[in-house]
């Protein structure tokens, strides 16, 4: 019949979908899909071949609904147009919106292009890396049009760089939706706040900070260096054992044999540690978050000179990118394969990313004074873009294979965003 495998074979998308999103992909049979789908095992093998390959379709069907929802191409062309300031607003506001309307839609479909995915195999995380590629496209050709159109300075700073800034302030709107801690009143408090930093910063209409001349510069903060933790325990040894398995094969190809086999000791000395692999990935995740704990924020007394604001926030940036690159495979590992390995795991890096906001926050206050910054930003969002902008530079270092020569202009380029938005420094 005319279109009847393409019929069917939608029938095991969305019974897939639907099992993946709810169960996990490995914890999800093709007895589940087929039983949902309402077929038997046989008749769904006769349209793919493997779980894996219906996984590669889900993959496909859910990143045409993100597109078909958030429909990017209709920013495109107002943002192209004629948008002043206002219309710029309205733009960021109701992309914001959208994405919680498809959070309401779709409750499990980000999770799914994201985590979950990423947590499948190699192939498929690089497939979710190619999301942000598609992302980037959108956004600079947004930003082409509205340097075009006037509403953005010719002079700029880099496009490349804000095409990852902008998409990195609704990360915690994502996180959000995924925690505990999700209701109306706070998505709009954050779309608005969001929308805000991204049209002009985070400082007070109207306070002109003072200039540099007649004041000693801010002190330097020292570079801080995080090297990798040497493993002086047998614990520590099974978790860089661990860490090289699974960033080589993946977490779920990876068992205990292969971790003692790497490390070359018995099953009864990982057991003296671990209760089994799950008990192990805990305590990788709470080693990496530990690590970063040091360069989070750093006490910094008010500071009146403008530039001096702007020099010890880029060095705030470029410490973390720094340690972040040092430790770059692993925290990779963590926030993107880990995360999707179950739901207790996400909410790990959740707990993590919200105690790294809060350091954050009190930092940006101590150093500019809760009177230069704009009342009408909201202090619980604040951190969180704080961290999420930086989330954002760590891509680009990614990028960048880890290196680390050009960290200091993604930390200026950051500081630039946080304190003026799309606006060139006054």
């Amino acid at each position: 019949m005319s279109g009847l495998a393409d019929k069917r074979r939608q029938q095991i998308v969305d019974a897939a979908f639907s099992a993946f999103t709810e169960n996990g992909y490995e914890q999800t049979s093709m007895s589940d899909i087929a039983g949902r789908a309402g077929m038997g095992q046989g008749t769904v093998y006769r349209y793919v071949d493997s779980k894996r390959e219906v996984l590669d379709l889900v993959f496909d069907y859910a990143v045409e609904r993100l597109v078909d929802t958030l429909a990017l191409d209709d920013f495109l062309e107002v943002v192209g147009g004629t948008a002043g300031i206002e219309e710029r607003n309205d733009i960021i506001m109701e992309g914001g919106r959208r994405l919680y309307a498809l959070v309401d839609q779709e409750p499990a479909l980000l999770k799914l292009l994201t985590v979950q995915s990423a947590a499948a195999d190699k192939e498929l995380k690089q497939r979710v890396l190619g999301i942000q590629s598609m992302l980037d496209s959108y956004v600079q050709r947004g930003l082409d049009g509205g340097r075009r159109a006037g509403w953005l300075a010719e002079d700029a700073q880099n496009h490349a760089v804000l095409a990852r800034l902008l998409p990195a302030l609704v990360l915690p709107g994502f996180l959000l939706a995924q925690s505990r801690h999700d209701n109306p009143g706070t998505r709009e408090r954050f779309v608005s706040t969001a929308s805000q930093i991204a049209e002009s910063g985070i400082l007070r209409d109207g306070v002109a900070l003072e200039s540099s001349a007649g004041h000693s510069a801010a002190e330097t903060v020292d570079s801080v260096h995080v090297p990798v933790p040497v493993a002086a325990d047998r614990r520590n040894e099974l978790l860089d054992a661990a860490l090289g398995c699974f960033l080589s094969d993946g977490y779920h190809a990876v068992g205990v044999n292969e971790i003692v086999e790497r490390l070359g000791v018995s099953h009864g000395t990982f057991y003296n540690y671990y209760q089994n692999k799950r008990d192990l990935l805990d305590a990788l995740m709470v080693r990496e978050f530990s690590a970063m704990e040091p360069v989070l924020s750093r006490p910094v007394g008010r500071l009146d000179a403008r530039q001096d604001i702007e020099n010890a926030l880029a060095q705030g940036f470029t410490n973390a990118l720094e340690a972040v690159a040092e430790r770059l495979p692993a925290l990779i590992f963590v926030c993107t394969e880990a995360a999707g390995v179950d739901p207790e795991a996400l909410q790990s890096i959740i707990q993590f990313f919200r105690f790294a906001s809060v350091r954050s926050e009190q930092s940006v206050y101590s150093m500019i004074g809760a009177d230069r910054i704009n009342p009408s930003i909201d202090t619980e969002f604040l951190g969180q873009a704080f961290v999420s902008l930086l989330v954002g530079a760590v891509t680009l270092v990614v990028d960048d294979d880890g290196r680390t020569d050009r960290i200091d202009e993604y930390a200026r380029a950051i500081t630039h965003f946080l304190l003026y938005g799309l606006n060139p420094a006054p």
